[in-house]
């Protein structure tokens, strides 16, 4: 090798090259391969050596791609507010970088692996990166490392050359138009109904006028002109006469505005008989008349208008006005939903179907709350904007600072204030407002509302808390009726809707006399407001301190649910003389400050769920004090100063179990009305002196020492008892979770020995009653201790029984005893072990009426019950239970049947029955013979307490009943649901002669089975039960028991063929 690169770099190369039997173009030849083959093991010698460093240089080009994908993203995002969307090359691109980028992180993972010999070998981890290591270490592994690198170099710098050549973002498409006219909302589908429900309306002859109501804003006009324009299309109607009543025109320029549309030339002679001549011009042409946004009814024949030969529909956000209209048909248009809602602002606001619910996109849709008009002009107003405009938007939206757009306040705001102004009084407006204090959506409570009104005295001082609530709650309806307030399940609490609340907001903001703090907001705007509002909410901000601020015109303040404001200066109330109403909710202030002693004026005081456990006593210089609310407050004992509250007319001490009252102050305070106490240290003393409060009309009281309710001794007389307009007595603190709309309320559990107070005072009075583990030896509802006469029920409206194991029977009944429980509703037993029957009546009489009103009855887990109706003496009741609706009767062992064919017949009203788990049942309804043997074991039961319930001179012969014809077939005509689940032992549902009864069932439309594999006949034939479309089957083993079953019976078998799939 030596001897060829000497003679190679020898003077004379041409010699040379003679000499070693080489020529010229030899040697050219063989450089070519030589220097190829030098290239390429010097690239791989490079690759070997330099494989960190290229793969170091690969990722720093990758990164900076990473980079520029970033921006892309963030661009393509805000493109969607400007109706721009990522072309398909920018979309192609992100994906390519993003696979690039999975395949740099790999290689750099591998190629910067830890050096081995650091680890402990013995680790799973370490073992699998040692090995790694070893990986990279081999020369091979290396060369291809680099190779790899290399190749990801070039193609990153090819991305990032191809990213300015791009064009980035193209105009999107807007989503197809569903709704049939631009704003209309005819095609979703909560309008569906409606729509079908005004167009029968109007097809209907019976019917000439129809109201259709519903809120400001929520597409009540453009429904019906959709609908009527339609119609008018379809040939249903000739003319369509419409007049906008917005702005409340007079008589005069609506008869004016019916004649020019129906082609009437003005002359005198038509002017002095203008209506003559509408209503001929009505009657030559089938014509409806449209009368829009009305906001009072209008006398129709005054205005010529011959009601009974054409058709009017009236719009108007007052449901009263229908009524005083005389329309024989009514109809609410309701929100979308909010799924509508989304659609409809993403056509609006052109916002793409990529964007989510909570996204700011989503997120203003929903503040909207399902309002059409809001959606669609809050979505225009925002199309095409950028993320900024949006998210700033949101951030109005939500403090409920008004949009500044002239088409936001005039297409909104505007509209609903006109609704404001309609309102009739400033006690209504007064009210409207302030409910707009609360956060858009919350519920606010009635009871909340009554104190606040109480406080700034707008009824007067004279009225009672009970006139009060009944004022406001007249008040509110109204307001409701304008659709400005929402009702909400709960009677006991309203709604304000967000754009409402907004639009309220708005309304105050120019008056200057309330605000309402949004969040975020700064001490020194606080303090400006202080200065010159009446009404200031600060409800749910974030505030952490307030000075004491110069506030001489504040009348009401709301210093609610701020858990970030710990303390008050100790003069924070010292400018503010006039304030009437302080509410402190649910505050994180644990002490109040000194100058709560100069609040003279406060007549409402609520400290509901707050922290504050110390300087309660300055409470006691507010000799004005009307209503001091401290439910869930934090302090342990009330002190005796507050005793000099001598114009108190409410206090509430719920929710606190510990509470010590010192003796001698509830008595003090003479002219409560109201007056609400859970603390479990009641005492008989205590209820003493309640019972001494001779204004008192509203009682909650939770007695934890259930002795008291034993005394025999005069606790609660009867008079005060009448004079209660509402009581809430209980022993279960989770009880008072049961109160509903009913007044007069009494749950006991554990009082095995009802005291002659209670019996004397209080059952006489109770509409819903709960007894639980109250008897312990055998008796009856009727012998209580002293009572004696069964008429102490005549108001109960609502009984439920648990546990009471001693006690026999429910009711007992003779003909002076037929009004007993008159006028219940409900009744629940449950575990009551030794319950034999529930009704037994004991009568002479031909016209006893028995539980006329009863409409629930519920028996659950009964272990002796032989019968639920019984009777003896001749003849038997002719009304039992003809208002009933729901028969339930679960887990009943000794149970042979449910209903004698006299009784079911009875039962015309009966819509659910639920029979499960009544292991003995044979039958569900039985002959009247049966009647005889619960009438013999009844007789016998009579020896042993008969003489407790009826004296032996008053006692009738036992009588066998009288066999009554069978059943109808066209019995249960009113039953709508009937479930038969886990009875084993049934093997009929009636059956007479032999012959197994079907019944007609008119109503039936859900039918439940399963368990009842004794069951011989369907209670189904195939006529019958027209509303049913299917029989559910309880239990997987059902199927072929049921199949055997139908089987018998071929028009039943194809008819639900579908239930043995």
């Amino acid at each position: 090798m030596k001897l060829l690169s000497d003679m190679i770099h020898c003077s004379r190369p041409v010699e040379t090259a003679a000499i070693a039997g080489v020529t010229k173009s030899g040697i050219d030849m063989a450089q070519g391969p030589v220097k190829s083959m030098g290239s390429y093991l010097w690239a791989r010698v490079t690759h070997l050596v330099k494989c960190e460093a290229e793969v170091d240089k690969m990722k720093v080009k990758v990164d900076s791609l990473l980079r520029d994908k970033t921006d892309m993203e963030t661009i393509s995002e805000h493109a969607n507010y400007e109706c721009k969307v990522a072309s398909e090359a920018t979309k192609q691109w992100i994906l390519d970088v993003e696979e690039i980028a999975t395949q740099a992180k790999d290689l750099v993972v591998e190629c910067k692996g830890k050096n081995p010999a650091r680890h402990d070998l013995h680790d799973a981890d370490a073992t699998q990166k040692a090995r790694k290591k070893i990986e990279v270490m081999n020369p091979i592994r290396r060369l291809q490392i680099g190779a790899l690198a290399i190749k990801l170099l070039a193609r990153a710098e090819e991305l990032l050359k191809h990213r300015n050549d791009l064009f980035l973002l193209v105009p999107c498409r807007r989503p197809p138009n569903t709704l049939m006219l631009r704003n209309n909302v005819m095609e979703f589908g909560s309008r569906n109904e409606i729509v079908s429900q005004i167009i029968n309306a109007l097809k209907e002859d019976k019917v000439h006028i129809v109201g259709v109501y519903g809120p400001c804003g929520i597409g009540k006009s453009l429904l019906v002109a959709a609908i009527l324009e339609k119609m008018k299309t379809q040939k249903e109607f000739d003319e369509v006469i419409t007049v906008d009543l917005r702005e409340k025109p007079g008589l005069e320029e609506i008869k004016n505005s019916f004649a020019k549309q129906l082609g009437m030339i003005y002359s005198a002679k038509l002017n002095a008989h203008r209506a003559a001549f509408l209503a001929e011009k009505l009657k030559e042409k089938k014509s409806i008349l449209f009368l829009d946004n009305a906001w009072e009814s209008l006398d129709l024949w005054k205005m010529g208008i011959p009601v009974e030969e054409c058709k009017v529909i009236v719009t108007t956000q007052k449901i009263e006005v229908c009524k005083y209209m005389g329309a024989q048909v009514e109809i609410s248009v309701d929100f979308l939903t909010e799924k509508e809602s989304w659609e409809l602002f993403k056509f609006k606001a052109v916002v793409p179907d990529i964007s989510g619910t909570e996204t700011v996109e989503g997120k203003i849709a929903k503040r909207c709350g399902g309002l059409p008009l809001a959606l669609d002009v809050i979505g225009t107003v925002l199309c095409g904007k950028d993320k900024r405009y949006w998210e700033c938007a949101l951030s109005e939206l939500e403090s409920s600072y008004p949009l500044e757009k002239s088409e936001v306040l005039q297409k909104i705001y505007m509209p609903l204030e006109s609704s404001y102004n309609h309102l009739e009084g400033d006690e209504k407006k007064s009210l409207f407002l302030l409910c707009s204090l609360f956060p858009g959506g919350h519920k606010i409570s009635k009871n909340e509302l009554t104190s606040y009104w109480t406080g700034e005295d707008i009824f007067n001082e004279f009225n009672t808390l009970e006139e009060t609530r009944r004022k406001l709650h007249m008040r509110i309806t109204d307001i409701e009726d304008s659709f400005l307030l929402l009702p909400i399940n709960d009677t006991k609490c309203v709604m304000m809707h967000n754009i409402v609340r907004d639009v309220a907001v708005f309304i105050a903001s120019r008056f200057c006399e309330q605000f309402a703090a949004p969040y975020e907001i700064a001490e020194d705007k606080i303090n400006e407001k202080f200065k010159t509002c009446k009404r200031v909410s600060l409800i749910n901000t974030s505030i952490e301190k307030l000075t004491a601020p110069v506030c001489e015109h504040l009348q009401l303040l709301l210093l609610r649910n701020n858990s970030s404001l710990h303390e008050l200066p100790e003069n924070f109330f010292q400018s503010m003389q006039q304030l009437a109403v302080l509410d402190m909710s649910n505050s994180s202030i644990h002490s109040l400050p000194l100058s709560t002693k100069d609040l003279a004026a406060v007549r409402t005081l609520c400290l509901n769920d707050s922290k504050v456990s110390r300087g309660i006593w300055l409470v006691s210089s507010l000799e004005n004090l009307r209503v001091l609310s401290l439910a869930g407050c934090s302090i342990d004992s009330l002190p005796e100063q507050l005793g000099n509250l001598k114009k108190l007319r409410l206090l509430d001490l719920s929710s606190m179990e510990s509470l010590e009252i010192p003796e001698g102050l509830i008595s003090k305070l003479r002219y409560l009305e109201e007056l609400y106490v859970d603390t479990s240290k009641v005492t008989a003393y205590l209820m003493i002196e309640i019972d001494d409060l001779t204004r008192l009309r509203c009682l909650q009281l939770f007695i934890k020492d259930v002795s008291v309710l034993s005394l025999n001794d005069q606790i609660f007389r009867i008079d005060f008892v009448r004079k209660l307009k509402s009581y809430i007595i209980y022993t279960e603190l989770q009880w008072i979770t049961l109160v509903k709309s009913h007044r007069k309320n009494l749950y006991l559990k554990g009082v095995t020995t009802i005291g002659d107070w209670v019996v004397d005072a209080l059952l006489g009075e109770t509409e819903n009653l709960i007894l639980d583990s109250c008897f312990e030896e055998e008796s009856t509802v009727l012998h209580f201790t002293a009572l004696s006469c069964i008429s102490t029920f005549s108001v109960l409206k609502i009984l439920r029984l648990t546990n009471c194991n001693g006690l026999t029977h429910l009711v007992w009944c003779n003909d002076q005893k037929q009004s007993v429980f008159h006028n219940l509703e409900e009744l629940h037993i449950t575990k009551c072990d030794s319950l034999r029957s529930v009704f037994h009546f004991q009568s002479t009489s031909k016209n006893l009426s028995a539980f006329p009103c009863l409409k629930i009855i519920r028996l659950i887990n009964l272990q002796e019950t032989v019968s639920i109706w019984s009777w003896e003496g001749n003849p038997p009741p002719q009304h039992i239970c003809p208002n009933l609706k729901e028969l339930n009767v679960q887990r009943c062992r000794k149970l042979d049947f449910v209903l004698v064919a006299r009784v079911a017949a009875m039962l015309s009203n009966l819509e659910r029955l639920t029979l499960k788990s009544n292991v003995a049942l044979k039958e569900v309804v039985a002959d009247d013979y049966r009647m005889e043997e619960i009438v013999a074991e009844h007789v016998e039961m009579e020896e042993t307490v008969g003489n407790e319930i009826v004296s032996a001179d008053t006692r009738y012969p036992a009588h066998p009943a009288d066999v009554g014809d069978s059943l109808d077939p066209e019995a249960f005509p009113s039953l709508t649901h009937l479930s038969l689940v886990d009875l084993p032992g049934m093997e009929y549902f009636y059956k007479v002669g032999g012959e197994i009864m079907r019944f007609s069932w008119k109503s039936l439309v859900s039918l439940k089975l399963g368990g009842c594999h004794s069951l011989k006949g369907f209670p189904i034939h195939g006529a019958s039960a027209p509303g049913l479309k299917n029989v559910e089957l309880v239990h997987n083993g059902d199927k072929s028991w049921y199949q055997t079953l139908i089987s018998q019976d071929a028009s039943l078998a194809e008819r639900f063929k579908t239930t043995q799939e």
